[in-house]
């Protein structure tokens, strides 16, 4: 999470994130915290267009 607060820190896109449904939870919490730009964690298949996986 910490690579991806530094990578998206400066963006102006919002970036997305295939996970693990274990992590969902953990992602979402330090979005919300860290302001993150990142669309909400969520328990699908990973996505070909995601930016992080």
């Amino acid at each position: 999470m910490k690579i991806i607060e530094t990578t998206t820190k400066d963006a102006a896109q919002q970036y997305m994130i295939s996970n693990d449904w274990l992590l969902e939870p953990a992602i979402n919490y330090y979005r919300r915290t860290r302001g993150l730009k990142l669309a909400p964690a969520d328990r699908s298949d990973v996505k070909a267009d995601s930016h992080f996986i």
